[in-house]
This record gives structure tokens, sequence and C-alpha cells, in this order.
């Protein structure tokens, strides 16, 4: 009866270790393949990261490069305004000399 039930025990944790045998390997398994994808994707990184940054800067180069109508039309202003200030200071240094 007692060996009976030692065997039954074993036999048990024999069934048990070969399952987790198994489990082990196929999460070996996984590991290895999400290894291997990650280094495919790190080694491409560099790559898409200096596609990134040429896209991005010649974005900004363009939006430096070119100014707006508005933009335009707000410094001609500007310009303007300050051109009518220049002259109303050079009539008053006339009147007074």
């Amino acid at each position: 009866m007692v060996s009976e039930k030692v065997g039954s025990a074993l036999e048990s944790a024999r069934q048990q270790m070969a399952v987790l045998e198994k489990n082990v390997t196929a999460a070996e398994k996984r590991a290895t393949k999400a290894i291997g994808n990650f280094r495919g994707r790190l080694e491409k990184a560099p790559a898409r990261l200096r596609k990134a940054f040429d896209s991005t800067a010649g974005s900004v180069r363009r939006r430096v490069a070119f100014a707006t109508r508005a933009e335009l039309a707000e410094i001609s202003a500007k310009v303007e305004d300050l051109s009518r200030r220049v002259d109303a200071l050079i009539k008053k240094r006339a009147k007074l000399a």
C-alpha cells in the first residue's frame, strides 16, 4: 500500500517534470525568436532614425526658408510703420535745426 502510493507519487512527479521540460523548451524557443526579432528591428533603427531626421530637417528647412503670406504681410506692416516713424523723426529734426 505505501509502496503503491510512493510509486504513484513518483510517476506523478515524472509526468509533471516532463510537462515542465516541454514548457521550458517552448519558452526558450519563444525567447530566442523574440530576441531575433528584436535584433532585426534594432539593426534597422539607425536607418529609420536617419530617415526621420532627414524628413524632419527638410520640413523645418522649408518652413524657415519660405515665409507664409501672413508672415510677409506682418513684416511688411512693421516695415511701413518703422518707415513712417523714421520719416516723422527726420521731419522733427529738420524743424529743430
